[in-house]
């Protein structure tokens, strides 16, 4: 295999905002066979529980889905899509959260020659990957209090 490295991304733990002031400290992650790193990061302990996300999982849709049916928290790397898209989203940061960085690699058959599109697209990768790690601490999404939200009535953020 030929391990082709895209970069290194910042990561921010979030939850919704419907849930910031009741997070009970679980992170929902992928499976440890497809984020090995970033299991270690976030051993037990710096963290809450972990929580393995289902196979079935693959959209982006089913991820805020869970975060808006309880109080989980997931990594993402805020620089990654623009802040009123987060916002629009309901998420905000947890307070307290670790620093966590994850590498990025395409593993391909050392054999295979790309094609022009797939070397086009693997460019496109890496040209976003290097743009959302040069935002770092700028693109980081603000805490609930931070972001103004204020708990009313029935524990909904206002």
């Amino acid at each position: 295999m030929q391990v082709v490295p895209l970069g290194a991304l910042e990561l921010q733990l979030v939850c919704h905002a419907n849930w910031a002031w009741e997070w009970d400290e679980t992170v929902l992650l992928p499976s440890a066979e497809v984020m090995p790193l970033l299991h270690q990061q976030l051993e037990p302990g710096v963290c809450g529980l972990l929580e393995r996300s289902s196979r079935a999982w693959q959209e982006a849709n089913t991820w805020l889905e869970q975060l808006q049916l309880r109080p989980v928290a997931l990594p993402v790397c805020p620089a990654l899509a623009p802040r009123p898209w987060w916002q629009e989203q309901g998420l905000v940061a947890v307070a307290e959260q670790p620093t966590m960085r994850e590498r990025l690699w395409l593993l391909v058959p050392d054999d295979l020659e790309l094609p022009h599109a797939a070397q086009a697209t693997l460019r496109f990768i890496r040209r976003r990957v290097n743009r959302a790690a040069a935002h770092g601490d700028e693109a980081l999404l603000e805490g609930s209090r931070a972001a103004g939200l204020e708990l009313v009535g029935d524990g909904e953020a206002a």
